[in-house]
């Protein structure tokens, strides 16, 4: 199985590539077998896409009852987990990991993105979102860091859709890996 998804500099660049089976789904358990993948040396957007290809089984668009936080305890703290209003329209916070709520204004959980005043309907963040529901592929864009703490940048960032049993995308999973430049 191979895993798509769109960099929004080039629409029609859809690197190909990933793992091809459960096992090499980034956890830390610990027990990752003979020729398991070094997590610890993996971006967070690529240990976030091995596990959304991981749970594809098949499909174009995982389905979000195969998303389990519990396969991806690394990640949670750089994780926001949106629902997707009106096919696209808006999204709602439901999770937001503990690193990316340290760096944001409030805890916005169960607000929606379109409220928060520093995003733009037309911004970067918006289509970026926009994109991973129209596509149903993940789209890893660049995102400016808006926020209070001014030392902090954005060092990637990936939107991966999650269907419901219709296949429309009704969530997205995404990681965000922050970066203090004071270091």
């Amino acid at each position: 199985m191979q895993s798509t998804y769109q960099k929004t500099k080039d629409p029609d660049t859809r690197p190909t590539g990933g793992p091809s089976s459960a096992s090499d789904r980034p956890d830390d358990r610990g027990d990752h077998g003979a020729g398991a993948r070094d997590w610890s040396r993996t971006s967070l957007a690529d240990q976030g896409l091995a596990y959304w290809d991981s749970i594809r089984n098949g499909r174009p668009t995982p389905r979000r009852e195969d998303f389990d936080p519990a396969d991806i305890p690394r990640l949670l703290t750089h994780v926001v987990f949106l629902d997707v209003i009106d096919a696209g329209a808006d999204f709602r916070f439901r999770v937001i990991g503990d690193a990316v709520r340290s760096a944001s204004f409030a805890n916005h959980t169960g607000q929606c993105v379109s409220d928060l005043p520093h995003v733009s309907p037309d911004g970067p963040l918006m289509q970026t979102l926009r994109s991973a529901v129209d596509r149903g592929v993940p789209v890893r864009s660049p995102i400016p860091y808006e926020g209070p703490r001014k030392e902090f940048s954005v060092r990637d960032h990936l939107v991966m859709p999650l269907a419901d049993a219709g296949g429309a995308v009704s969530h997205l999973l995404l990681t965000v890996d922050l970066v203090d430049t004071r270091r």
